[in-house]
C-alpha cells in the first residue's frame, strides 16, 4: 500500500511521528502502528475542516507526514484549499 510505502521511505522507527486530522482515513493510524511510528492527532473543525494553526503547533522535528485527505474519507467533504495552502506555506 502506497501509505506505507510512503511512511517506511521517510520515517525512522521508534523515532518520527505523523500527523493525522481525525476523523480521517483509518490506514494512516495503521500503518504507523506497525511501523512504529509516533501518531500525533489534530483534529478537524465540526464542519469538517482542517485547524491549520493547531496542526501547525502540533507538528515536531520529528514529523516527517502531514497526512490531509481530500476529500476526506469517511466524511466525504472537499478540505478548503486555503486551509491546505496556510500548511504548504509555512516552514514546518
Amino acid at each position: 500500500e502506497a501509505i506505507d510505502m510512503a511512511i517506511r521511505m521517510v520515517c525512522v522507527p521508534g523515532k518520527d511521528n505523523i500527523l493525522i486530522c481525525p476523523p480521517t482515513y483509518g490506514m494512516y493510524k495503521v500503518s504507523a502502528a506497525v511501523n512504529d511510528i509516533g501518531l500525533i492527532s489534530v483534529p478537524l473543525t465540526k464542519d469538517f475542516q482542517l485547524q491549520p494553526k493547531k496542526v501547525l503547533e502540533a507538528v515536531t522535528t520529528n514529523t516527517k507526514i502531514i497526512w490531509i485527505c481530500s476529500p476526506n474519507n469517511p466524511t466525504a467533504n472537499d478540505i478548503d484549499d486555503d486551509k491546505i495552502k496556510v500548511i504548504l506555506e509555512s516552514e514546518f
